[in-house]
């Protein structure tokens, strides 16, 4: 069995997982508004851009995790091929 955490089955966690992206990807939405609004200026528009890029980093983290556990449990669960 994967102990990978992303790598789950039951469709309830699949849809938590699902929410997380959601509500981290709006964060980096509402994050590129501020950072984009011509009031935002100096060290505030430079604070901002990096709150997007780690919002960003988390996402793709999220993503990738999900996608190599996909593939290790498609691996592992697969029959050995002659």
């Amino acid at each position: 069995m994967n102990a990978d955490p992303f790598g789950f089955t039951s469709t309830d966690v699949e849809q938590y997982h699902k929410a997380v992206l959601v509500v981290v990807d709006a964060m980096l939405q509402q994050e590129m508004l501020k950072v984009m609004s011509p009031g935002t200026v100096g060290e505030a528009r430079i604070h901002g851009a990096g709150r997007m890029d780690a919002l960003n980093d988390i996402l793709v983290e999220l993503q990738d995790k999900r996608t190599n556990a996909l593939k290790t449990n498609v691996d592992q669960t697969s029959p050995p091929v002659s």
